[in-house]
């Protein structure tokens, strides 16, 4: 999901939910900030966050040559090594934007991998298909999974503990779970990793869509490594996946090829799954705030006739609209409800003062509470993981430069923070 729907949105069901305005907006800050939490915003105060306290949250890897993941093209030198660089991916990647949740239950039947219904060859288009291929289809994003319970949870035990000492960072830790959940609804069935078995769509019925895979497909098959910045999440399949007003589209993506015909497709309903999102963020606030005694999210949720008349107002006044950016329906159902307590509803800034440090500072302290949750999470029930994602404290990490090399053990954070060092 986008701008729209993770900071209008999220204050608006958050308003619902039983948050008062100010705790609303907070919670709102922190799901947009899930955004923009990278490089190019905190340089110009990078020298005041403590190393421990330091994470990313996102990044782009085609905006800034000194940007974290970039790669150089054939004619450079490459900044850092290729296994560096996905590792660093799937450190940000998975847990805050593409949440794992394909891991539980898989078996394989002669070469096919069946992982929750979804199934893959290994063999596609006679490449080989590899350890790390496996890895990524089970750390797949699905919606309603045992992962979206964890960090749920997660965001209540924070919030709980510290809601009367820190009311700021109790809030951040709400709207940061409120912005993975949602994105489980728009970024399901592609993976937080780059890599172009899992990722790529070969097909699909969305006409502008179908112009830019045609271009990247002709471009990675021409490439030495599956593993390019386009093969990142939906990458490859364009921003059509956050896009609520979509319904009834369907893809064949690359690791469904050669099933057979009638399960090829997977047929998506943005409309519907948007709304059933906005169920689910509106059950773990209430959950959150002690409103519901347990919580178990799952693709039906039970809800009261008034809980189902506040979706059915966000599908038909915002969703339904055929516009990519939907915030100007979302100020027009805030502004009928009269939510802002006669505030102007102010528009997201990351940073605007000197002061705001301080509330950055304690947004990367629950971001980082929160991946150790996922991490945790993963590795109590996907044998290996901490290989996978070399989260390992013995592992150390090393990040080249055309000059330099920094090399931090244990903390990839650290390492992040040293490479930036001399980054003006």
């Amino acid at each position: 999901m986008n701008l729209d729907n993770h900071y209008y949105g999220t204050y608006y069901i958050s308003r619902f939910a039983g948050f008062t305005h100010e705790e609303a907006l907070k919670i709102a800050w922190a799901a947009q900030t899930v955004d923009e939490c990278k490089i190019g915003n905190i340089k110009p105060f990078k020298d005041e966050i403590p190393k421990d306290k330091f994470i990313l949250t996102v990044t782009d890897p085609l905006e800034d040559k000194r940007d974290f993941f970039y790669v150089s093209n054939s004619l450079e030198e490459d900044i850092y090594s290729e296994d560096d660089r996905i590792t660093a991916i799937r450190a940000i990647w998975m847990p805050f934007h593409f949440l794992p949740g394909n891991f539980v239950g898989a078996v394989s039947i002669g070469g096919i991998k069946h992982f929750h219904g979804l199934k893959i060859t290994r063999t596609p288009y006679g490449g080989d298909w590899s350890s790390q291929d496996d890895h990524d289809m089970a750390m797949m994003c699905r919606t309603s999974t045992e992962t979206c319970n964890r960090i749920i949870r997660n965001a209540k035990n924070q919030y709980d503990s510290r809601k009367d000492t820190n009311p700021d960072a109790a809030l951040f830790a709400v709207g940061i779970s409120m912005h993975v959940l949602a994105d489980t609804w728009s970024h399901q069935y592609f993976v937080g990793s780059s890599n172009y078995y899992v990722n790529n769509i070969v097909q699909t019925n969305v006409p502008p869509t179908e112009a830019k895979i045609r271009i990247l497909n002709a471009a990675a098959s021409a490439s030495l490594s599956i593993h390019t910045v386009d093969c990142l999440g939906h990458g490859m399949a364009g921003y059509e996946p956050d896009y609520a007003y979509l319904e009834n589209y369907w893809t064949i993506p690359y690791w469904n090829t050669k099933v057979r015909e009638a399960d090829k497709k997977i047929t998506r309903n943005n409309l519907q799954g948007f709304s059933d999102g906005f169920s689910q963020m509106l059950c773990a606030l209430r959950y959150i705030r002690g409103e519901r005694g347990s919580l178990r999210l799952k693709k039906e949720l039970l809800l009261s006739s008034d809980d189902k008349a506040v979706i059915e107002k966000i599908k038909n006044y915002v969703f339904r609209y055929p516009v990519k950016d939907q915030r100007y329906f979302w100020l027009n159902l805030i502004k009928w409800e009269q939510l802002t307590d006669g505030s102007e509803f102010p528009e997201y800034e990351f940073y605007t003062k000197k002061e705001d440090i301080a509330k950055i500072i304690d947004f990367m302290e629950m971001a980082k509470l929160h991946r150790e949750s996922v991490i945790n999470f993963i590795n109590d029930h996907y044998k290996g993981v901490f290989t996978y994602l070399k989260f390992d404290s013995k592992l150390d990490y090393i990040f080249k430069s055309k000059k330099d090399a920094y090399h931090a053990p244990k903390d990839i954070d650290k390492a992040i923070m040293e490479y930036y060092k001399d980054f003006n």
